[in-house]
């Protein structure tokens, strides 16, 4: 699957729900079954592992198992497939990177460390720890309140121009109009996606996409408003 770049991050991507079985092993048929219906619905992109997939609760060894079997069913389609890595430490959010690669998956959300919140000081070492051990990944940066540290669009611009081919995109995790205004306007290199609350705001101030739950219950409605809002925005 192809690493990709800030200009072919765009459209709707599906956050596929993590599904389980009684005695909380992934139920792999089910996954394998649902990842060809996007691809039927006309979705571009695919990714687990967010909050939508718990990725808070899935320990190594399953989240090794969910990307193996998440990469395999991507393969067999033309979406491009990302994954979530964050996790409560930078060490944890490399190991499950190098998991999404072996599996085949170069695009990865991240967030900042969760438990134990980063000092702003240490943000420029955390994006260079993760260019140094997985340079070969492509990082769409989980912007939300629950990472402590919410860049703004000035500093966005400054780590995309120190990591041009890794930091590609955003998951903006705000409700804001003069916040999305804000980081979008100051970094447009970037592609900058939002989520159903705030789409039709977040497009007319130049978000490329949306990262989508509502999509696996509505996807034509989904689908058809994002190309309204898009095209309306002067993007299809």
């Amino acid at each position: 699957m192809r690493a990709v770049t800030s200009a072919q991050l765009n459209g709707v991507w599906a956050a596929v729900p993590t599904p389980w079985v009684a005695d909380y092993k992934l139920d792999v048929a089910v996954l394998e079954e649902n990842i060809p219906r996007y691809q039927t619905c006309g979705v571009p992109g695919v990714y687990t592992t967010d909050s939508d997939g718990e990725f808070y609760a899935i320990e190594l060894d399953e989240f090794r198992q969910l990307a193996r079997v998440f990469g395999r069913a991507m393969e067999k389609t033309h979406m491009d497939a990302a994954m979530g890595v964050t996790w409560c430490n930078t060490r944890g959010i490399i190991d499950r990177i190098k998991i999404s690669l072996d599996a085949g998956i170069p695009n990865v959300h991240v967030g900042f460390p969760f438990w134990m919140p980063l000092a702003k000081p240490d943000v420029p070492r955390f994006f260079e720890d993760l260019a140094t051990a997985v340079p070969q990944s492509r990082w769409i940066h989980y912007r939300t309140g629950r990472g402590h540290i919410v860049p703004s669009g000035i500093e966005y611009a400054h780590y995309h121009r120190t990591y041009p081919e890794q930091l590609v995109g955003t998951k903006l995790g705000t409700t804001d109009f003069v916040d999305l205004v804000e980081v979008t306007a100051h970094s447009p290199g970037l592609a900058h996606f939002a989520f159903e609350l705030t789409v039709v705001m977040a497009a007319l101030a130049g978000a490329r996409g949306n990262y989508s739950y509502w999509v696996n219950t509505l996807p034509k409605w989904t689908l058809e408003t994002w190309d309204f809002v898009g095209k309306d925005a002067g993007r299809r």
